[in-house]
């Protein structure tokens, strides 16, 4: 089979840290859908079933988190899904994959930013996700290396917040307090949970820069505790009464733990979350570009991730594409659970990647029928691009060996 093309960036040789790949995993998975999940769960099915849902969500993503984990170990190279499948089926796989991968992360990219303008400034939404891009740009630019620092700082910082606001909030709690009886929850109300599980998997394009596997199991556990101590918190106060529930509140009524004097004080929280995800989305949306295309390089894919990014920033409406970008990712869960039933074709490993790919048809549930066509548009474009693909790269061009005669010249002198 043909093996992953090793990366050409320019930091080739950058290994990360253990820390730093735990922070890109927690700063991936940990974003701003645990703030509104709550609320939304709360309206569809009542506050008894915030916990189960959340735990069902817990669950329906092991299987894949257990994946890519096996995979960091059987495939330690940069590149996530393109380089497990361009490792297992070939360089057309790869190229498939991972441009589903590219689009997926380009689209998140383009809506975080835009949501994160919107909430700093409404009136200039749109110039301020710009302006962030242009900065976050020149940071990424910097190499891999500073890229590390600014996540991982801000995955502290925004860590610090949440634990605040998580202070603030028991501390409000009743001493009487007690959680509502449980409740079975609703199947939307379960993916609404699901949906902040995910993102674990960018850890995996830099898997080749060192401790990737444990460093995504640790943050999805980390991740799994601040969710379960967040629900709990909230279903205390809720069913207490001492914040009265308001569905016309995307947070729930929640941001008044804080008083009044602090009355944005949760959104600035949102905000800081909001910032650390687009940063790192930024940073890692070229790499999937790169584990496409590996001969693309690493300032020709940040310059073109900018370009399309700053075009899809002024588009007049992002909904569809968080929609599209969590369709895209769970393709790449499926071509990775794919990966490993072939790569290891032992009946656990087959076992985890089958409940992998009853995890992605469970989450394509989610999307509506034009969101799915929009979804198998971009999967048969993919497709067809990938015909094209002859070469191990569409960028790269074979060297002539100079000690091997010409195609069209006999292999012998002997020969007519």
């Amino acid at each position: 089979m043909p093996t992953a093309v090793p990366s050409s960036d320019s930091d080739g040789a950058v290994r990360l840290s253990r820390a730093s790949l735990f922070a890109l995993a927690l700063n991936g998975i940990v974003g701003v859908g645990v703030f509104f999940a709550p609320a939304t769960i709360v309206s569809e099915g009542g506050a008894g079933s915030l916990l189960p849902a959340f735990g069902l969500a817990f669950a329906l993503f092991c299987p894949s988190l257990g994946v890519f984990a096996v995979l960091a170990r059987l495939l330690p190279h940069d590149g996530g899904p393109a380089a497990h499948a361009r490792s297992v089926f070939g360089e057309r796989a790869g190229f498939f994959v991972g441009s589903i991968g590219y689009v997926a992360a380009l689209a998140s990219t383009a809506a975080v930013l835009r949501a994160l303008g919107e909430a700093v400034y409404p009136a200039q939404g749109r110039g301020v996700a710009l302006a962030l891009l242009v900065l976050f740009a020149a940071l990424v630019s910097r190499g891999l290396t500073m890229s590390a620092r600014v996540w991982s700082s801000l995955t502290v910082l925004k860590t610090l917040a949440i634990a605040t606001f998580l202070g603030a909030a028991w501390a409000a709690l009743p001493a009487s307090a007690e959680a509502s009886a449980w409740s079975w929850p609703r199947g939307s109300s379960v993916l609404v949970a699901a949906f902040c599980f995910q993102g674990f998997e960018v850890t995996s394009v830099v898997a080749g820069r060192g401790r990737a596997a444990r460093a995504m199991i640790e943050a999805f556990i980390a991740a799994a505790v601040v969710y379960m101590v967040f629900v709990w918190v909230a279903d205390r106060l809720w069913t207490s009464g001492r914040v009265a529930f308001t569905s016309a509140d995307p947070y729930g009524g929640l941001a008044s733990v804080l008083g009044a004097r602090f009355s944005h004080g949760l959104g600035a929280i949102v905000s800081l979350s909001a910032g650390g995800i687009s940063f790192g989305m930024v940073a890692m949306t070229p790499r999937y570009a790169m584990a496409a295309w590996p001969a693309l390089g690493s300032r020709r894919a940040l310059l073109g991730t900018a370009c399309l990014a700053g075009l899809l920033l002024v588009v007049d409406s992002l909904a569809q594409l968080f929609t599209l970008a969590t369709l895209a990712v769970v393709a790449q869960y499926a071509a990775s659970a794919c990966a490993l039933w072939v790569k290891a074709p032992r009946p656990l490993m087959r076992a985890l990647a089958a409940a992998s790919l009853g995890n992605c048809a469970i989450l394509s549930l989610a999307s509506s029928a034009r969101e799915a066509a929009l979804f198998v548009a971009l999967v048969f474009a993919a497709a067809l691009v990938s015909r094209t693909v002859i070469e191990p790269t569409p960028f790269r061009h074979k060297r002539e060996c100079l000690t091997s005669p010409p195609a069209d010249a006999p292999s012998s002198p002997l020969e007519p």
